[in-house]
This record gives C-alpha cells, sequence and structure tokens, in this order.
C-alpha cells in the first residue's frame, strides 16, 4: 500500500543521495590536500548542500508517512517545530532555530489535522 510505496520511494530517492555525498565526501579528503583552499570550500559546501537535501528529503518522506497514519497518536508539536526549523534552514540562507526553554511543562500530541 502507501507506507511500502513511500518506504521503497525513500530507499531509491534518500538512499541514493546519500550513497552520492558519501561518495563526494571520501573525494573530497582524497583530494584536498592537491587543491587549493577555495576549491576544497567549494567542494565542501556541494556536500554540504547533499546533505540538507537528503534531510529534506527524509523529513518530507517521514512527514507524509505521518499524515498517512492519520489522527492516530498525533504528532509531537516540540519535535515538529524542531524540525519544521531546521528544514527552513536547509533550504534558505537563514539558520532558523527552535528551542524549548522550558521541559516542565510536557506538551500533548496535536492532532495530525492541527499539526
Amino acid at each position: 500500500g502507501e507506507r511500502t510505496r513511500l518506504a521503497r520511494e525513500m530507499h531509491d530517492s534518500v538512499a541514493k543521495t546519500l550513497h552520492g555525498l558519501a561518495l563526494a565526501a571520501d573525494g573530497l579528503a582524497g583530494s584536498a590536500d592537491r587543491m587549493d583552499p577555495p576549491a576544497v570550500k567549494l567542494q565542501a559546501e556541494l556536500v554540504a548542500r547533499a546533505a540538507r537535501r537528503a534531510a529534506a528529503e527524509s523529513r518530507e518522506l517521514l512527514t507524509d508517512l505521518r499524515r498517512e497514519q492519520g489522527l492516530e497518536g498525533g504528532v509531537d508539536l516540540v519535535a515538529e517545530l524542531a524540525a519544521q526549523a531546521e528544514d527552513f534552514t536547509a533550504r534558505h540562507p537563514i539558520t532558523a532555530t527552535f528551542r524549548r526553554l522550558s521541559e516542565e511543562t510536557p506538551v500533548p500530541p496535536v492532532p495530525q489535522a492541527v499539526a
């Protein structure tokens, strides 16, 4: 069903991105001592961008899985807000952070329809 399709899609897209990321990082590590600093910086930025893309793909697919589950269990609002801030940072040149000010008051899960 839908869960199987999403799992297959996650394996195909995220696994390929992560494999490419590992190859790029290995290549950079192996040739960094022969490259000038601006070229190393550019390659490192490309590796970082690919890592952010893989993280965003993973979050998107996990969000789809959560949606498929409907209202059962609800959404961990703290985790969702942290993931959204991280996703925003991955897609934009602005850093967004989420920080919970107090652990004392529990935040109950909210229904998926609300989140």
